[in-house]
């Protein structure tokens, strides 16, 4: 691939990604008191901008359990090992439990478990607002 090419291919996801924000952005003004938009985040921001990314993602809504317990991680990605990747709410907290929710611990620290409880070196969650890369930390220790 040429400079040229490439500086093009970036510029068109930059213009896809800044047109995909505007209409997500749109949808959550529409939200109504209280509704923490995670449909939103997952259909018109998260999916969409990792998409334009060339991620190949698959939605899985039962998640997965591991050692007794449920990790609901509704992303994988297939061409990346099922690379998981767990989606929020705009008007959620990655470091609080959702109140809402099936999820005993935060998001950041549910994901944060399960890669260290299973065979993923790394995960990725968000809630539209942030976009967190997390690693494997037990084999950090070892």
């Amino acid at each position: 691939m040429t400079n040229a090419k490439l500086k093009d291919e970036i510029s068109l996801a930059w213009q896809e990604a800044k047109d995909q924000w505007t209409i997500y952005k749109s949808k959550l003004n529409r939200l109504k008191e209280g509704e923490t938009g995670t449909t939103e985040t997952r259909n018109f921001w998260i999916s969409p901008f990792l998409t334009n990314l060339y991620y190949n993602l698959t939605f899985d809504r039962k998640g997965e359990e591991l050692n007794g317990k449920s990790f609901p991680i509704g992303y994988r990605d297939s061409n990346l090992d099922n690379f998981p990747v767990y989606v929020g709410g705009y008007h959620e907290s990655l470091d609080k439990r959702p109140e809402n929710k099936q999820l005993r611990v935060s998001p950041h620290a549910m994901l944060q478990e399960y890669l260290n409880c299973s065979e993923h070196l790394y995960g990725m969650v968000t809630n539209g607002r942030q976009l967190r890369l997390l690693r494997d930390a037990s084999r950090i220790t070892r």
